[in-house]
């Protein structure tokens, strides 16, 4: 108990009788595997398995994951996994499956779920499901893109209050993503610059056709979506209420950028959406506040994802 809360037991086996006796037999006799609808149990030499779905493809292998088949290795006589035993034991397979149920069962593992990768990180509750006005201040680094504004398939503006000192400022006011699929506005030879990274296919890069002014100024991001999962649009970069680029974005993500990468707001601690600058690429101004306004979007929907997904896989 912590604070009258019952807390979860502890899982697995403690590793510090390893530290003294290094030489001693192991005691983690039972292991559970399960990643996309693969699955698996160890016990005592012995792993029962099922592979559900290719990872680097989209669709699985059974219609339905309960049809999978498994398959048996006596791992002390067979580490590689070359004989499947599965025929000749089908009491031992069907005692390690009946025991993969009941720990995976134990351990919230179930339903088992093997759809592809990118449905899992979309329709989940969030800090921004349902908001279209977003505020966020220095400091605001390394936030998953689960927990930043959702600016897919719809219109929407972004705008920095930023404080220039005489000597001018450059570096990254607010990004999202990376090398593999992102965007970021950010001041660079003293102009205004926004990046769309399309899925590493294609950079959109929009310039600001002046420099932004020394003080306080309002820098904004615009774009117009032409309408639809997916679409192209229009952007337009202002500088304190006056148009100053525009550029089109022919295509745009439809469902995330990045697994791995995050949203930044100073600086970018991932890797570049554009080879043009360095990482961190740290504003060298003062970043007042950056604002996020999103329009009406085009839901996608579950179906929508796993399709999509299968698409890009």
């Amino acid at each position: 108990m912590v604070d009258g809360v019952a807390q979860k037991p502890f899982d697995g086996v403690s590793m510090v009788y390893t530290f003294d006796h290094r030489n001693a037999p192991g005691r983690h006799t039972t292991q559970y595997f399960e990643m996309e609808g693969n699955q698996a149990i160890y016990q005592d030499g012995w792993m029962a398995s099922c592979l559900g779905r290719i990872p680097w493809q989209a669709k699985s292998l059974y219609p339905d994951i309960l049809d999978c088949k498994w398959e048996l290795y006596n791992l002390s006589k067979d580490y590689s996994q070359v004989t499947d035993l599965a025929p000749d034991y089908p009491e031992k397979l069907r005692a390690l499956k009946d025991l993969f149920w009941a720990v995976a069962a134990r351990n919230n593992v179930l339903p088992l779920d093997d759809g592809p990768l990118l449905p899992r990180f979309l329709g989940q509750p969030g800090y921004t499901t349902g908001r279209t006005k977003f505020t966020y201040y220095p400091g605001a680094v390394r936030l998953p893109e689960q927990s930043a504004p959702n600016i897919m398939n719809k219109s929407f503006s972004i705008t920095a209050i930023v404080d220039i000192p005489s000597g001018g400022a450059e570096g990254m006011l607010v990004t999202e993503g990376g090398r593999f699929g992102g965007y970021g506005l950010f001041i660079e030879g003293g102009k205004l610059v926004y990046v769309y990274n399309y899925a590493d296919n294609a950079r959109y890069v929009i310039t600001s056709n002046e420099t932004v002014p020394v003080g306080k100024d309002t820098l904004k991001f615009q774009f117009t979506s032409d309408g639809g999962v997916g679409a192209g649009g229009t952007g337009k970069l202002l500088i304190n209420g006056k148009q100053l680029g525009e550029g089109r974005i022919e295509h745009t993500e439809s469902i995330m950028f990045s697994d791995d990468e995050t949203f930044d707001v100073g600086l970018d601690t991932g890797t570049p959406v554009i080879e043009s600058y360095q990482v961190p690429f740290a504003f060298t101004g003062e970043i007042e506040k950056v604002e996020f306004e999103l329009g009406k979007g085009t839901e996608i929907g579950r179906e929508g994802i796993r399709r999509a997904a299968e698409v890009s896989e």
